[in-house]
């Protein structure tokens, strides 16, 4: 039912829809409000500080990781970020995403 305002960033990208469904059945199971223990957020569930990083911070008091269209702006930001350190390996690519990047870039090494 969000497809309309998260798939067009993936389009301009070149990623594939299979990717971003799969991180956000995954991450939030499609949760728009899902918040984890760790202090994770939104539909593809980052961090505080990870999304200041991609430009998600708080318009009006509303916390923009909850926005559709501003989250996967961010994740796509992120994985593209992500696939030119970690060789465009996208299995450390999606475990960097969901476990860490100090984690994926020591097993990278």
């Amino acid at each position: 039912y969000l497809r309309y305002k998260m798939w067009p960033a993936y389009a301009q990208a070149g990623l594939p829809e299979a990717l971003l469904f799969g991180i956000m059945a995954k991450e939030s199971g499609g949760k728009v409000h899902a918040v984890s223990p760790s202090g994770a957020s939104g539909l593809l569930q980052f961090m505080p500080a990870t999304g200041r990083r991609f430009g998600l911070g708080y318009d009006n008091g509303f916390d923009q990781r909850f926005d559709p269209a501003a989250s996967t702006a961010a994740n796509v930001a992120y994985l593209n970020e992500q696939f030119k350190r970690l060789n465009n390996d996208l299995e450390l690519v999606l475990g960097a995403y969901n476990g860490g990047e100090g984690r994926m870039a020591r097993l990278s090494q």
